[in-house]
C-alpha cells in the first residue's frame, strides 16, 4: 500500500514538473519589438515615445554626381499627422534623408551617417520634441549628425532600426516596423 502511495505521489510530482518546465517555456517566447524610440531630454530623463506612422517620399537622383538617389523618411508619434507636407497636431517627428543606390528603391542595408551624398549613407536627418502646429513651435529641435539606420525587407513592410546621434550629443534609439506611406 505504502508502494502504491509513493508511486502514485511521484507520478503526480512527474507531472505537475512537466507542466511547470511547458509553461515556463512558453512564457519565453520573445515578444515582437515595438514601434518606439527612447529619447533623453536636456534635464537627463529618457522618454520612450510610441511611433505611429511613418512616411516616405522619393525625390529622384542627388545633382551631386555620386550616381545616388534621394529618399526621404518621416516617422511620427500618434497625435501628428502629415498632410501637404506640414505637420498637424502635437508630437515627436524623427526625418532622416537617405541616398540609396536605385531610384525610388529603399533597399535592405545598413544607412550610415556621412556629409557626403552617396548609396547607403544619410547626409542629415532633425529631431522634433513636442511640435505643437497651432503654435508653431517645438520644444527642441536637434540636427541628426551621426548615427546608422539599418533597413530589413520583410513580408509587406520595411522594419527600420536606428541608432541616430542628435546635435546635443544625445542617442535616439527605436525600431519601426510597418508599412511606409507614400508622399509626393
Amino acid at each position: 500500500m505504502k508502494f502504491i502511495l509513493f508511486t502514485k505521489s511521484m507520478v503526480f510530482l512527474g507531472i505537475i514538473s512537466f507542466l511547470n518546465i511547458s509553461c515556463s517555456a512558453d512564457s519565453d517566447v520573445p515578444s515582437a519589438p515595438n514601434n518606439d524610440f527612447s529619447f533623453k531630454d536636456d534635464t537627463g530623463i529618457e522618454t520612450i515615445f510610441a511611433l505611429d506612422k511613418g512616411f516616405i517620399r522619393k525625390l529622384g537622383l542627388n545633382n551631386n554626381g555620386s550616381g545616388s538617389y534621394d529618399i526621404d523618411i518621416y516617422l511620427m508619434t500618434a497625435e501628428l499627422s502629415f498632410e501637404n507636407l506640414t505637420y498637424m497636431g502635437v508630437g515627436e517627428s524623427i526625418y532622416v534623408d537617405l541616398n540609396v543606390e536605385e531610384e525610388g528603391v529603399l533597399a535592405a542595408g545598413t544607412y550610415a551617417y556621412s556629409p557626403d551624398r552617396s548609396a547607403f549613407t544619410f547626409t542629415n536627418g532633425l529631431f522634433l520634441h513636442e511640435i505643437d502646429t497651432s503654435s508653431g513651435t517645438a520644444a527642441s529641435q536637434f540636427d541628426i549628425v551621426g548615427g546608422t539606420l539599418i533597413v530589413n525587407d520583410l513580408t509587406n513592410t520595411k522594419e527600420l532600426i536606428f541608432d541616430l546621434e542628435l546635435s546635443n550629443g544625445e542617442i535616439i534609439s527605436g525600431h519601426f516596423n510597418m508599412p511606409l506611406i507614400e508622399i509626393e
